[in-house]
């Protein structure tokens, strides 16, 4: 969809814990790009573009999905990548209750709002979360 900035954001601060302070994540919204700049481990997370310079990561959309949660034999997390949950996503400086569908691992995911209608994305770049846990997910 086309970018559409928010006159009254509710969401201008996403708060997502993970695990530990190392890996959790937080996203200001940056009205001037309509984009969320990302940080973990309080400090800014950037990526290093052709010139090896930092660049700060500054999605347009970050989708958080509630997802089955259990830790493999060698300790890492594991999420259920298939199913259906709740999720959150954040656009536009604006936070969106979703549902989240995916049949299988060969089907795409959707998102549907909560009259059941798909959920049009920005474009550029998304950012999705995986949570065990809604209350992991803050936004103010």
């Amino acid at each position: 969809k086309s970018d559409a900035p928010s006159k009254t954001p509710n969401a201008t601060t996403v708060a997502v814990r993970i695990s530990s302070k190392n890996y959790n994540s937080t996203y200001a919204y940056d009205a001037a790009t309509n984009s969320y700049i990302r940080s973990q481990n309080d400090a800014p997370h950037t990526s290093v573009d052709s010139k090896n310079a930092q660049l700060p990561i500054k999605p347009k959309v970050v989708v958080a999905l509630t997802m089955g949660y259990g830790v493999a034999s060698d300790k890492h997390s594991q999420y259920a990548t298939t199913g259906t949950g709740a999720g959150t996503i954040f656009q536009d400086g604006v936070a969106t209750p979703i549902t989240w569908a995916k049949a299988d691992t060969k089907s795409p995911i959707t998102f549907t709002n909560a009259a059941g209608a798909p959920v049009a994305l920005n474009a550029g770049q998304t950012w999705v979360v995986a949570v065990a846990n809604s209350s992991f997910v803050t936004h103010q």
